[in-house]
Formats: C-alpha cells, sequence, structure tokens
C-alpha cells in the first residue's frame, strides 16, 4: 500500500501575517482526524518549533512541535550531512540554536558554539564590536 502525506507550506497556506485563511484549520483537523502525515514548513528561522506552534494554537490550528519543520532545522541537518562533528558559529534569531543543538554530535558540542542575535545586531551601530564575537 502506498502512503502519503503533505508538506506544507504556513504563510501563505494556512495563514496570511495574523490571519487565518478560511479552511484551513479544518484541513489541518481533517489530517489530523485521519492520520495523514504532515509536516508545516517555514523558512523564517527567527521562531522555534514551539513558538511556531503557539502561533498556530492562537489562531485555531493545534499541531505539536513535531509536525513543524523550519529553515533552521533544514540548515542545521544540511550542515550535520556535509561536516559531520563539525563545528558552526551560529548568528541568528534564537530559532537557528535549538536545531543546531539538537543535530550536534557529541564531539561537536565540545567546540565552541555560540549564539548572537540578529536582534542585538540591529541596534549595534559599531559593527567592529562583533570582532570579538
Amino acid at each position: 500500500m502506498m502512503k502519503h502525506g503533505y508538506l506544507i507550506d504556513m504563510d501563505g497556506v494556512l495563514y496570511r501575517g495574523t490571519d487565518l485563511i478560511a479552511g484551513a484549520d479544518r484541513f489541518v483537523d481533517e489530517l489530523r482526524q485521519r492520520e495523514i502525515p504532515f509536516r508545516l514548513l517555514t523558512n523564517n528561522s527567527q521562531r522555534t518549533r514551539r513558538d511556531v506552534a503557539a502561533k498556530l494554537s492562537r489562531m485555531g490550528i493545534e499541531v505539536e512541535d513535531e509536525h513543524i519543520f523550519t529553515s533552521a532545522m533544514a540548515t542545521a541537518r544540511f550542515l550535520a550531512e556535509q561536516s559531520p562533528g563539525g563545528t558552526a558559529f551560529v548568528i541568528g534569531e534564537e530559532g537557528c540554536l535549538p536545531p543546531c543543538i539538537r543535530t550536534a554530535t557529541r564531539s561537536s558540542i565540545t567546540s565552541p558554539i555560540m549564539s548572537w542575535s540578529a536582534k542585538a545586531a540591529r541596534s549595534i551601530s559599531n559593527w567592529s564590536k562583533l570582532r570579538c564575537a
């Protein structure tokens, strides 16, 4: 028997900004009721899976963290496959670091992994301060 599932982009498909797209909640509910596998995708790396699930919940779509797949997760997997045991200097919003830590091997965890918030970067007027990072 052939199995199938759905890979669903979120922005513009389930919601637009803070507005739920009509029928999106019923569609996700139907997938869950029928036990059809699905992943909700986003190219936004600012938020963690939990943050995305909470945003969807506020809109009336109930999903678990496991249903969310972010661009930060894809990047972490790609880097782990390209350089097993390598290290990473992570610069980005809060959603970037957790996938890197989950994907890291024991040997790369002992190497320095640094998260530096892009929010802080927006307020820095002297970029020479980054040299110490």
